[in-house]
């Protein structure tokens, strides 16, 4: 039998696709949404919250963290291999915030990136889905920056870009040493 997990959290979350995960052959398919999402009706549903630990299966394990806009973060552990979904946690530093605010949002971004380290102990990151979004400008890349030099992982895949890819290769051009582990999301 085929098995589905949809992950969702936040304004990413509302999304769901359990009935093209249906049309696909998947015979049993479960969320896990962050808490503050609706079920939908008729789906297996775990709610989950920040900071909290959730056995998914036999072998599979979901550690939740905290946001620092909606939702949750997302480190699932399947058979010893490691995927991370960050959401909406992002170093959300905006030019016309006080200093302040992103002070606030630059500490409590990096806290739960630490968060991350600790849990992994040193172990990589198969994959990592991590926000680069141009609509931050000059900091566009302040929060991957920060995931990428403390957090071991693979492939990096960025997200959250607002149908802007080529902020992809911006980031590249602006930090060629991250480019073995970036992967391109988009065909430009």
């Amino acid at each position: 039998m085929k098995k589905a997990i949809q992950f969702g959290a936040g304004n990413i979350g509302r999304g769901f696709i359990g009935s093209l995960l249906s049309q696909s052959g998947m015979q049993h398919i479960q969320a896990v949404l962050s808490d503050d999402i609706e079920a939908p009706v008729n789906v297996t549903t775990l709610s989950v919250s920040p900071e909290k630990e959730y056995d998914l299966g036999p072998q599979q394990k979901l550690t939740a963290f905290r946001s620092t806009d909606l939702g949750v973060a997302f480190l699932v552990e399947d058979r010893q291999e490691l995927i991370y979904h960050a959401g909406d946690l992002n170093d959300w530093v905006w030019e016309e915030e006080t200093q302040d605010y992103n002070t606030q949002m630059t500490d409590s971004y990096r806290k739960q990136i630490d968060l991350l380290a600790q849990k992994l102990n040193g172990r990589q990151l198969e994959l990592a889905f991590v926000v680069l979004d141009p609509r931050q400008e000059a900091d566009y890349a302040r929060g991957l920056c920060y995931f990428l030099e403390h957090i071991p992982a693979g492939k990096v895949y960025p997200m959250h870009y607002w149908g802007k890819p080529e902020i992809i290769a911006t980031f590249l051009r602006d930090h060629p040493a991250y480019s073995p582990r970036i992967e391109k999301t988009e065909i430009l």
